[in-house]
């Protein structure tokens, strides 16, 4: 079976993303079916996410992914479906997410099997499509668990969340505003600022391009922060933050391009006299909730309290062109790239095929 692949070159340097193409070549290797062994199974990629996390694995730093060498598949968010199963828990048909790579077909054997967990199948939530399962997963959960668990938004209270136009920050948002709470966004862009106060209605937006951040922040005083982007913008937070506030940490892309070189909290001692309450999140927190928490999502959007947004790619090939995108900042919600058009029938077909050929 013929699999087209991205595959990692070289880590970017400072020309990045304007240079992402140069870091990345398009492959095809092969996938031999009767080479799998047990417990193995074939997923066909259909939607693969981008995300500010790549840029950390890009700079070959430590995360919860092992760290991506010359010639390896580069890593990413996806969803698709098994297509061959050598493994009893993964039925051919079933939905699954999880680091699949920039590929069309993704072989899960021992090495990647923990990377990658089964969704519910399309009838059990039928409002929420395939594609929208990389926002509410990856997102979603890092969202929920961020805003509501460590939160804890009440009636009235205030929160401020930064990256507020983006895939996580819009559905922390419209969280924020289901528990009845003033939420102020801050984003990059009057374009952003329209769409967050005009479509989600939140109650102010601030453009930390145009506006200075630091002073316009003096005008509040917040009971909760949601923080995706560190650096300045998390000091400002905890200055003006209430007695026993509340902070979740989800993102740090404000130092996501110069990783080694970061900076510390200057207001540290504000977090002890305010007894402020921080924690760090990422989606797999969620853990045996997932289930409980996509039920939420899938009333809440059926119900048109929620929405996702997302703007889509097509194609491997565009998958530099999606990074610059993102990483200028033009999106608004979940940047997504369509791995391929080939049906799931078809897929089968050629499993099929390759099946009967290797028993002649």
């Amino acid at each position: 079976m013929k699999n087209k692949q991205l595959i990692y070159l070289k880590k970017p340097d400072n020309t990045f993303p304007d240079s992402a193409e140069n870091i990345f070549k398009v492959s095809e290797s092969q996938i031999t079916l009767k080479s799998l062994k047990q417990g193995d199974f074939v997923v066909q990629v259909h939607y693969v996410s981008v995300d500010p996390v790549m840029r950390v694995w890009l700079s070959g730093a430590e995360t919860y992914y092992p760290k991506l060498k010359q010639g390896d598949v580069m890593h990413c968010f996806g969803v698709g479906i098994v297509i061959y199963s050598n493994n009893s828990q993964m039925n051919v048909g079933s939905q699954v997410f999880g680091n699949l790579g920039i590929q069309q077909y993704s072989l899960v054997d021992k090495s990647r099997r923990k990377m990658v967990f089964p969704l519910p199948q399309q009838q059990d939530f039928p409002s929420i499509k395939l594609i929208d399962y990389l926002n509410l997963v990856n997102n979603g959960m890092a969202a929920y668990m961020g805003c509501i668990e460590v939160c804890q938004p009440k009636p009235g209270q205030t929160i401020l969340v930064s990256t507020a136009a983006g895939a996580t920050g819009l559905l922390v948002c419209q969280l924020a505003k289901q528990k009845g709470c003033k939420v102020i966004g801050i984003t990059g862009s009057n374009r952003k600022c329209d769409f967050l106060k005009g479509v989600i209605q939140i109650d102010e937006a601030i453009n930390y391009k145009t506006q200075n951040l630091s002073e316009v922040l003096k005008n509040y005083k917040i009971d909760m922060y949601f923080d995706n982007v560190g650096e300045e913008t998390l000091d400002l937070a905890i200055r003006q933050i209430n007695q026993k506030g509340r902070i979740a940490l989800c993102g740090a892309m404000g130092n996501y391009n110069d990783y080694n070189n970061r900076k510390g909290i200057k207001n540290y001692l504000m977090i002890v006299l305010k007894r402020i309450f921080m924690k760090g999140i990422t989606f797999t927190e969620v853990g045996e909730k997932m289930p409980e928490v996509l039920e939420y999502y899938s009333n809440s959007i059926k119900e048109g309290q929620i929405k996702t947004y997302i703007e889509e790619f097509e194609s491997i090939e565009k998958l530099p062109e999606a990074l610059k995108f993102c990483f200028n900042g033009d999106n608004i919600g979940k940047v997504v790239v369509k791995i391929q058009d080939i049906s799931f029938e078809e897929a089968c077909k050629e499993v099929f095929k390759q099946n009967s050929l290797s028993s002649l």
